[in-house]
């Protein structure tokens, strides 16, 4: 394969991912598309013939699917140069970094074991090839989600949202299973197109063929296997153990301190329009949300300032009046002389007393975060700390996009899923929604428009699933196994000298 066709190959595999995830003309993505999106990617890199090549390749492929489908970065209040400039340019790097990773079976061979594969000898070669590209993207993917990038948009996981029968397994495996199976399929489809182009009637061809159609039938088996089992969760019938009544708050405003007072006159109109929904029900509320920065005063010391602002009815006099707990949006200070602030999620008790907050850990970076600072993965330790329910919000207004909406929405989604839990989300301007334990919309608002949600929010039993106990098991099985093929191909180069300057995979015996 020319070096042109690699690049376009890996151009195209880029714009497939990018019209996978929810995006401005498929509004939650296409699963069909994203079951072939790395086909042309697993094809430019089978033909790399040095590590410089894939790094250009890997480059190409991570730069450009960040910035088709995370373009909405741009318009980050004017600080687009970081927001999508830095972050494409350091998933470009970091996706080159892996190439590392893709290109190692070919580095580490010496070339008698092309030799052998095409003599028949070694029929394995097939099966290699196609999981060792899987298991690597899978971890590409999991180390782009994490650490000091933690960015979790732009994954083949996002394109599986419309198959919910196939997004069950984040309950075992994470998000990280489905990305997995996504990226085997394309593996299969790509190494099937190799092998029918170079077909021959040898039985030493039959028997690359034969060993190819073993591992696409494991592939089928893991697929059916994966859809079953969703199936089966989806059926099943979940009885909640307890329901919460709630209000969910879309101001669709801009969050600017300049229109602190609007804004929150606003969200306690919204607030109260629902309030006496409920109270002509004969009926409760239990718990307000509102989104991420409505408050533009640093707490604990703004409890004072919101004890009188705005006038006529301060907020916190609201909160008292109506007897209901309120998540509000807002900073918080750790440490006023070193100049540590958080962006925090306040709770009000239904006396209208600040009693605590959440501060947001998981950074985006260049945007809220310089990369190689400090990040966690938040979900899990709630969960293992006794929450019942996860509540979300943001401030994604100034996306101004709806497919920047939609893709927080489809990675939320997912943590009611790996943890059977329920999901409500308070967005500024959308996606609001109640998720249930499956991943479904209970019931939302729509996008770019002025609302409140009420809605009686199920609670169910706790009970841990295998990706709560275990985690990201899946990549780091991956890692394991990835490391112990290099360190065994390292150790039996002590017995045949390497040759780096092998033409993998072109060469004629």
């Amino acid at each position: 394969m020319s070096r042109f066709l690699q690049i376009f190959c890996t151009i195209l595999s880029a714009i497939f991912i990018a019209l996978a995830i929810p995006n401005e003309f498929l509004e939650f993505g296409s699963p069909l598309i994203g079951l072939i999106a790395l086909l042309p990617f697993y094809a430019a890199l089978r033909f790399c013939t040095s590590y410089r090549n894939a790094f250009i390749l890997c480059f190409i492929h991570g730069a450009l699917a960040h910035l088709l489908s995370s373009f909405w970065l741009g318009n980050f209040m004017g600080f687009a140069v970081f927001t999508l400039g830095a972050s494409d340019i350091g998933t470009g790097f970091f996706e080159g970094f892996f190439s590392l990773g893709f290109y190692a079976p070919a580095l580490l061979a010496p070339k008698s074991r092309r030799l052998e594969e095409i003599a028949g000898v070694r029929p394995f070669a097939v099966p290699l090839r196609i999981f060792w590209f899987t298991a690597v993207y899978v971890i590409w993917e999991y180390c782009k989600s994490t650490g000091f990038l933690a960015y979790p948009w732009g994954t083949l996981s996002m394109t599986a949202y419309e198959w919910r029968s196939l997004t069950q397994i984040a309950d075992i495996t994470g998000v990280y299973g489905i990305t997995f199976l996504f990226a085997l399929f394309s593996a299969c489809l790509g190494e099937g197109m190799f092998l029918l182009a170079e077909r021959t009637n040898s039985a030493e061809e039959k028997c690359r063929v034969s060993s190819f159609r073993q591992t696409c039938i494991l592939a089928l088996v893991l697929l059916f296997s994966s859809i079953l089992y969703g199936l089966f969760q989806i059926s099943r019938e979940r009885i909640p153990a307890k329901t919460m009544n709630t209000i969910l708050v879309q101001q669709n405003r801009n969050p600017n301190r300049r229109f602190e007072y609007q804004n929150i006159q606003l969200a306690q109109k919204l607030t109260q329009q629902q309030l006496d929904v409920f109270a002509v029900r004969g009926e409760k509320c239990d718990l307000v949300v509102w989104s991420e920065a409505v408050l533009s005063q640093r707490f604990p010391l703004a409890e004072v300032y919101y004890n009188y602002y705005p006038a006529p009815e301060p907020l916190l006099a609201f909160v008292r009046r109506n007897q209901t707990h309120f998540v509000i949006g807002g900073p918080v200070v750790f440490n006023d002389e070193n100049h540590e602030y958080g962006n925090s999620a306040l709770f009000f008790d239904e006396n209208g007393t600040f009693t605590g907050s959440y501060t947001k850990m998981h950074l985006v970076p260049f945007a809220e975060l310089i990369p190689f600072g400090s990040n966690k993965i938040v979900c899990r330790a709630l969960y293992q700390n006794g929450s019942e329910i996860f509540v979300n919000i943001t401030n994604d207004s100034w996306s101004m996009t709806n497919s920047a909406e939609i893709q927080h929405f489809v990675v939320a989604q997912y943590r009611s899923i790996e943890y059977r839990s329920t999901t409500i989300r308070s967005a500024n301007a959308g996606y609001t929604v109640v998720i249930d334990p499956t991943g479904e919309v209970l019931a939302d608002l729509p996008l770019f428009e002025e609302g409140a949600l009420s809605y009686a929010v199920p609670i169910y039993e706790r009970k841990p699933t295998t990706y709560a106990i275990f985690g990201d098991w899946l990549p780091w099985s991956l890692i394991l196994l990835v490391f112990a093929f290099v360190f065994l191909r390292l150790y039996e180069q002590k017995k045949q000298p390497l040759d780096i300057s092998l033409d993998f995979p072109e060469e004629n015996p």
